[in-house]
């Protein structure tokens, strides 16, 4: 590399604000709100409580808009946009950027983000997702602040900010269902795949739920297990509702006792 390539290339490296090589290098600088302890499940109630709280940590006269990162950055990024009359957009990991738009009572059509923005994802594990955006980013001409609501010990030091230090692994209610996790579970189906039923098997009500009881969550990543205590006269309903919600399994384990001797 000649001293005029290595000028250039250190000016790269300075405009992207990190070297890509150098994995260690500390980035967070707002101060966090506290620690979660490992293994912390995180529903997404309160996970709009916290993304508030750490747009309460940032100044938003520095950003011209916001960006989710797809897909699970996209509802913080929302909450926050939406929070400070923001320009909303989504990035994709690879870096690509598009705008979604500010709603139509700020009057205005979606429009290629300009000047200094946030990036935002839910979590921050290894940084290689936004490490990879901001580098993108910064090839492209934008300038972007990297936030997350949840960092891990490695993943802090490759944001800007972020809201609570969180170790993995990383327990949401908004991916649970779809994470790496599931392929090694058994489910359960009332009371976690959809609500527990009104009554027992015997009130009228009860095949009223089998049929038409709402999903609570809805597992999409693999064929799963579910062990229930449903006896084995529901088989045919409780598949039926499986089909009906799109929700795959390899084995479907109900009881075949009497249904007395669940209790």
């Amino acid at each position: 590399m000649s001293f005029g390539d290595a000028r250039q290339y250190m000016k790269s490296v300075s405009a992207r604000g990190y070297c890509r090589h150098r994995h260690t290098e500390a980035r967070a600088t707002a101060p966090l709100i506290g620690t979660l302890p490992r293994g912390a499940f995180i529903t997404t109630q309160r996970m709009i409580r916290d993304a508030l709280d750490l747009a309460a940590r940032l100044d938003a006269t520095r950003f011209n808009w916001v960006a989710g990162v797809a897909r699970s950055g996209l509802p913080a990024a929302a909450i926050i946009a939406t929070h400070y009359h923001l320009p909303l957009a989504v990035i994709y990991p690879g870096g690509t950027l598009d705008p979604i738009g500010t709603g139509y009572r700020m009057g205005r059509t979606p429009t290629a983000p300009r000047g200094p923005g946030l990036v935002i994802d839910d979590t921050v594990c290894t940084g290689q997702t936004l490490r990879h955006i901001r580098e993108a980013l910064a090839d492209s001409g934008h300038h972007a602040t990297t936030a997350a609501i949840y960092a891990s010990p490695r993943g802090l030091a490759h944001v800007d900010a972020a809201a609570y230090l969180y170790p993995g692994p990383h327990f949401l209610e908004w991916n649970f269902a779809n994470n790496v996790f599931t392929d090694r579970l058994a489910w359960d189906f009332d009371g976690i795949l959809c609500p527990d039923p009104p009554g027992p098997d015997t009130d009228p009500r009860y095949r009223h739920h089998l049929q038409r009881a709402r999903p609570l969550i809805t597992p999409r990543r693999n064929p799963i297990v579910i062990l229930s205590a449903r006896h084995e006269s529901t088989r045919q309903a409780t598949e039926a509702w499986l089909r009906k919600h799109a929700i795959r399994w390899r084995q479907l384990i109900l009881w075949t006792g009497h249904p007395d001797a669940r209790w």
